[in-house]
């Protein structure tokens, strides 16, 4: 009698330790960052590790500390060398490119693609790839696009934004939730003329035969910006208009930068000088980076061209006109990129000063064209 009594303690026992064992290894699963998520990091670091610093200087070696929101969890990974998890992230067993992976409850929305610090340490933020929503392509750019905010947060944007009198007042909030005036008419024709004159300095300035042509085209898109200033400014006041320097500053030459990268990368694969990451092309919906060129970021010109539309403005013309104003100032030939970090600049201070250089240097261009002939 006790013999299978004991016995069947021991069996119990069993079951209940391999129980637990199963228990313990599941949930453990369930707090990793998924496989695939793993080789989309790893893509998206190994281009901007190839062309980052050929688009802007020092770009390839900032910290990219990063954090994926599925749909039950968040994973921080690449924390800076040094550095401990912010308040409630809890070490896992994985690591991403050589780092410790950190992971804690989601509390954020999974559709969210920004960057701010947490626990006083710049991260960009990104909801995970989901093959029904976009191309694992289409998400690399898209992180990349969050990877330069890292890059304006390792130049001093917080003290460049301490200085508009739009945030003195306010905690960080504001910066997602500050009302400007979309729905104002007069606000969107002014939009609108700025978005068509700096779509017809993209598509045609750099075909046109004569250099004064191209001129007017910027000159057209400067007044453009000027009327918005003015427009923005009587009817709304300083700090609407200081929104707007901001965000096109801002998200505007993020988009631009994820553009010039992807572009890159498309010309880098087309040669043969670019390999995608061991285990990318199995995952679903995979493409070449020309083709993403194609399918989607090719339109995100067009967008330029529409930003002030009704019914299209909201947050996302910041991105569209600053992505047109940063391709006209590659245009005119202006060193914009040295003096972009700067305080107190922006891009229409940018562009005041690559018209002034436009035209100081037409009479020489004009002479150069007399002594050929």
């Amino acid at each position: 009698m006790h013999l299978r009594r004991n016995a069947l303690v021991t069996v119990i026992a069993v079951l209940v330790t391999s129980a637990l064992g199963v228990s313990a290894a599941d949930a453990t699963r369930a707090r990793r960052l998924d496989a695939d998520q793993l080789v989309l990091l790893r893509e998206a670091m190994q281009i901007v590790q190839l062309v980052g610093n050929d688009v802007w200087d020092g770009w390839s070696d900032i910290p990219k500390t990063t954090l994926i929101i599925s749909s039950s969890r968040e994973y921080l990974v690449n924390l800076p060398k040094g550095s401990e998890s912010p308040s409630g992230f809890e070490l896992t067993d994985e690591r991403a490119m050589g780092r410790a992976v950190y992971s804690r409850p989601r509390t954020l929305s999974s559709t969210l693609r920004a960057a701010f610090p947490i626990g006083g340490i710049p991260v960009a933020v990104i909801g995970a790839w989901r093959a029904d929503v976009e191309s694992p392509n289409e998400w690399v750019v898209g992180l990349i696009e969050q990877w330069f905010h890292l890059l304006q947060f390792n130049q001093g944007e917080q003290a460049k934004v301490a200085q508009l009198s739009v945030g003195r007042s306010r905690d960080h909030s504001w910066q997602v939730n500050y009302s400007f005036p979309f729905d104002d008419p007069d606000i969107g024709n002014a939009m609108l003329l700025l978005g068509q004159s700096l779509y017809d300095f993209w598509t045609r300035g750099a075909h046109l035969p004569r250099a004064g042509q191209r001129a007017f085209l910027a000159a057209t898109a400067s007044a453009a910006l000027q009327n918005l200033r003015v427009v923005v400014t009587l009817k709304h006041g300083a700090e609407a208009y200081e929104y707007f320097q901001l965000q096109t500053w801002r998200a505007g030459v993020a988009r631009y930068s994820s553009i010039l990268v992807a572009r890159a990368v498309a010309r880098a694969e087309a040669l043969k000088e670019y390999k995608r990451t061991d285990g990318f092309d199995r995952l679903d919906e995979h493409q070449s980076y020309a083709a993403l060129w194609e399918d989607e970021l090719s339109r995100r010109f067009w967008l330029i061209r529409t930003a002030g539309l009704e019914g299209e403005r909201d947050r996302t013309s910041f991105n569209a006109l600053g992505h047109g104003i940063a391709e006209m100032l590659d245009g005119i030939g202006f060193d914009w990129k040295a003096r972009y970090f700067e305080a107190d600049i922006w891009l229409d201070d940018l562009v005041a000063m690559g018209m002034a250089l436009e035209i100081n240097d037409a009479p020489k261009r004009a002479n150069a064209r007399r002594q050929n002939q």
